[in-house]
Formats: C-alpha cells, sequence, structure tokens
C-alpha cells in the first residue's frame, strides 16, 4: 500500500499506428490526470503491457501486420494481461466489427472522429471500474489471509486458556499453591500473546481497508528514538542488554509519528527478543540527499536466508521463539512493512546466523510530494 494522501493517476496505454492520432487522444486525457504511454505497432504493445503495468488500453482495430484484433486476443489470452480493460478506438462501425471487438474481450469502443466529452467519460467509467475491481480482489485476498491467521494463531492460545483454567477447576483444591501459580501464570501469558495477536490484526486489518489514518508531519527524529527508547529500555533491562545510539542525523523527517513509532518499536523489540542476555544492540541513523536511512542492529541469533524470505510476507506468516523462549505473533514485521510502505519508504534486512541481524528503512526528510 502506498502513500494514502497521494494516490497514483491510472496509467493508460494508446496503441495507433498514426501518432497525431496519439497526440489527440494524449491532450484530450492528460488534463483529467492520466499518466499516459503510446505504443504504434501491436508487437509494442503487447511488450510494454508485458514489462508494465496500465489501468486502461485505448486500441486502434487498423494496424499494418497485427491487427487491434489479434493484439487484444493475445493479451487476454495471457493470465498477466487478460484482466486489463481494452476499448477500441475505430473509424469501423459496421456491427461486425464491433461484435468481433466485444468477442475477443474489449469492454468498449470510441467511433472516430473522437469526440472529447464522450471519450473523457468512457474512460472515466472504464479507469473507476478497474480501480474498483482491483480493491475488491485486494479486500478478498486480505479477509482471506485474515481469516487464515485468526484460525491458525489465535486456535492455540486460546485452547491454553481453556486447557489450564479447565484443570484449575476441576483440581483446585487437590492442587498445592505452586502448581495453581504455575497454570494461572500459563492462562495469563496465553492470554497476553492473544491480545498481543488480535491487536495487531485489528492493526494490519485497517492497513488494508485504508480505514488506518496517515498523518504525516515534520517529526525530530531524536524524538522518535528517544519515546521508543522509553518504552523498550525495561524489556532490555530484563536481559541486561545495552541499547546504544549513533544518529549521525538528528534532524526531522516527514513522517506518521505513530506508525514509524510502531516501526521502531516492533524492530527494537525483535532485536531484544533475539539478542543474548548481556549484549548489546544499536540504532543508528544516517542522510543521504533527501532520505534518512534508519538501522537496528543486534548480534544475536541471525537469520537464515529462507526465513528472511519470507518475513514480510503475510502468506507465510513466520512465528520464532526468542533467546528466552519470547513468544511474538509474527505479524509486527509485516506492519513495518506495510507502513513503510506508506510513506513510500524501503525496509530490508541483513542478517548473518550466529551473528545477529540489521533492520534498515527509509523515510523522507521532508514532504517529497511538494519537490
Amino acid at each position: 500500500m502506498k502513500n494514502q494522501s497521494k494516490e497514483k493517476p491510472a496509467r493508460i496505454l494508446i496503441v495507433d499506428d498514426f501518432i497525431s492520432n496519439i497526440q489527440v487522444l494524449a491532450n484530450m486525457l492528460r488534463p483529467h490526470g492520466y499518466e499516459i504511454e503510446f505504443a504504434t505497432t501491436g508487437e509494442e504493445a503487447i511488450d510494454w503491457v508485458s514489462q508494465e503495468v496500465f489501468d486502461l488500453i485505448l486500441l486502434d482495430i487498423m494496424m499494418p501486420e497485427m491487427d487491434g484484433f489479434e493484439v487484444c486476443s493475445i493479451l487476454k489470452a495471457q493470465k498477466a494481461t487478460r484482466d486489463i480493460p481494452i476499448i477500441f478506438v475505430t473509424a469501423k462501425t459496421d456491427e461486425s466489427s464491433i461484435q468481433k471487438g466485444f468477442q475477443v474481450g474489449a469492454v468498449d469502443y470510441i467511433v472516430k472522429p473522437y469526440r472529447e466529452s464522450e471519450l473523457v467519460e468512457r474512460v472515466k467509467t472504464h479507469v473507476t471500474l478497474e480501480k474498483q475491481r482491483k480493491e475488491l480482489i485486494n479486500t478478498n485476498h486480505a479477509k482471506d489471509r485474515l481469516f487464515s491467521i485468526i484460525g491458525h494463531d489465535l486456535k492455540n492460545p486460546i485452547s491454553n486458556i481453556f486447557g489450564f483454567a479447565k484443570l484449575l477447576k476441576e483440581n483446585y483444591d487437590t492442587y498445592d499453591d505452586e502448581r495453581r501459580q504455575k497454570y494461572l501464570h500459563y492462562v495469563f501469558e496465553s492470554a497476553k500473546s492473544n491480545l498481543e495477536l488480535l491487536e495487531e490484526l485489528l492493526e494490519w486489518s485497517r492497513t488494508q481497508t485504508n480505514n488506518k489514518p496517515f498523518r504525516p508531519a515534520l517529526i525530530q527524529v531524536t524524538d522518535l528514538v528517544e519515546d521508543v527508547l522509553n518504552i523498550m529500555q525495561e524489556t532490555a533491562r530484563n536481559k541486561d542488554i545495552q541499547i546504544e545510539t549513533n544518529l549521525n542525523y538528528k534532524g526531522q523527517v516527514f513522517c506518521d509519528k505513530s506508525m514509524i513509532s510502531t516501526v521502531l518499536r516492533n524492530l527494537l523489540g525483535n532485536a531484544i527478543k533475539f539478542s543474548h542476555p548481556h549484549s548489546s544492540i544499536e540504532i543508528e541513523t544516517s542522510e543521504e540527499e533527501n532520505q534518512v536511512k534508519f538501522h537496528v542492529i543486534d548480534h544475536g541469533v541471525g537469520i537464515p536466508v529462507k526465513t528472511r524470505e519470507k518475513l514480510f510476507q503475510i502468506d507465510k506468516h513466520v512465528s520464532t521463539v526468542g533467546t528466552n523462549d519470547e513468544t511474538g505473533t509474527g505479524l509486527g514485521l509485516i506492519l513495518c512493512k506495510e507502513f513503510i510502505n506508506t510513506h513510500d519508504g524501503e525496509i530490508w534486512i541483513e542478517s548473518e546466523v550466529n551473528k545477529g541481524s540489521k533492520f534498515s528503512f527509509t523515510l523522507n526528510k521532508n514532504d517529497a510530494t511538494k519537490n
């Protein structure tokens, strides 16, 4: 998911063997905020669409070598391109040509010479329909993944709570205080794990349905780091872990403070979780042109390559026990990726087994939309 405050313009590919026709269409559509690309042959169009993402194709029928009908048939036969809406632009108004256009997969047709108001309205309609189609697919995928996680990861903690509560209920009088306290501890930890998972599931689901507010502003880097240290310092002390800061950049970044605090808290929490007691963790920053890089570095167990590849994928859902048997939901890093994507930043991992891990992400120093 990208920055919610700046929606990307729809991309339209115009395919026509006459540059003058392309210019006419482009001049009509660009003022409405569309990003326009063009191709002058069928082969070039197919090559374009195989490499780039388009929201709509305006396709001329009468072209040499490969006409619009053939181009449309080829695109509709390929899984990666079959769902892109295609509007034929043509001087042919006979019923057989129009019928053939719909048969090969076009969603509409526009007759030359173009009437600007009609062209703009038809393009707007099909761009909107395509956007809604993609949103529906994403929402359904998000729901499927959400239900999968709920079914898989809520089941075990709830079963633990039920099991130990049942044992206590049925045998309370026969258990000594030590066993009672032990089982109550299990119930508490399972309930705590459930609550943490539910909170992160709700937070993640908000990002998937665009219900998570995005309120970026200029925030001091030192404030972000100090806030997360205040929250996580006690957890680090419990494992006798020193957190060191090396802030080569202490200025401002343009971000949603709540989101980035969540990112830093998750990354630092993971670093503590997978660090050995009596070790150290570093938080570093550096600047590069208009970007600021944040790094959270530990010297713990490290992450195998195969696991690293799955960490940011919701459908893989990796959860690993820490060096002191700490548990986690496996959703923290997925949330981090969602939030950094919202800021048009990048997040990545460098790690070596038994030597430690370095989690990094980037933010802009100012509002990139004003540059």
